[in-house]
């Protein structure tokens, strides 16, 4: 191996976490061999990813002390917006909260991600979750009932309302939401 090799291979090092192997020209790898040794690698890997699930961080609003977590979809913004602030700072106080008591959360990023959605929310210990988004598919309660019905399931209350900003459109559906969360609080 003349100098320049040396180098080349010294330089690709620090790009390539794994062994590099100089082979003769005349020399090939048999594929199967590369197979075999991926398998060999891949359960040590599945296991590492399962381990170390990546769960979405999202700009919360509150501090969860009661394991109240209120959901909202609104793709105007990351986070929440004045006029949900607004909202819920008249709501919360209603059912005998305050802010700190609560997380709101815009879930509008990942709304198209079921999975991802499905594990941040399981990532919040809650027991009752208000979702001001109106049915989403890839939020498996809110299309399993009716808006403004609570669900109890495995211990834990779902309600699920159309998104703020038609709420205070209708003081029919802000009626059937009231009812509802006196029944729960």
């Amino acid at each position: 191996m003349n100098n320049r090799e040396e180098i080349n291979i010294h330089f690709l090092g620090q790009f390539i976490q794994e062994g590099i192997y100089l082979l003769p020209e005349e020399q090939t790898v048999p594929t199967t061999s590369i197979i075999e040794e991926k398998r060999e690698e891949s359960p040590a890997t599945e296991d590492l990813a399962q381990s170390e699930e990546i769960i979405p961080k999202l700009p919360q609003i509150g501090e969860f002390r009661k394991q109240v977590l209120i959901l909202v979809n609104n793709p105007q913004s990351d986070g929440i917006t004045e006029e949900e602030k607004d909202f819920f700072s008249k709501l919360i106080p209603a059912i005998k909260l305050t802010w700190p008591d609560v997380a709101a959360v815009n879930i509008n990023s990942l709304v198209n991600y079921e999975q991802d959605l499905q594990d941040f929310i399981n990532s919040y210990e809650y027991k009752f979750l208000l979702a001001f988004t109106g049915k989403l598919p890839t939020l498996k309660f809110s299309i399993d009932g009716n808006l403004f019905e609570s669900k109890k399931s495995a211990g834990k209350i779902h309600l699920v309302s159309n998104p703020v900003s038609e709420l205070n459109q209708s003081k029919a559906q802000k009626v059937s939401l009231w009812n509802e969360l006196q029944r729960i609080f």
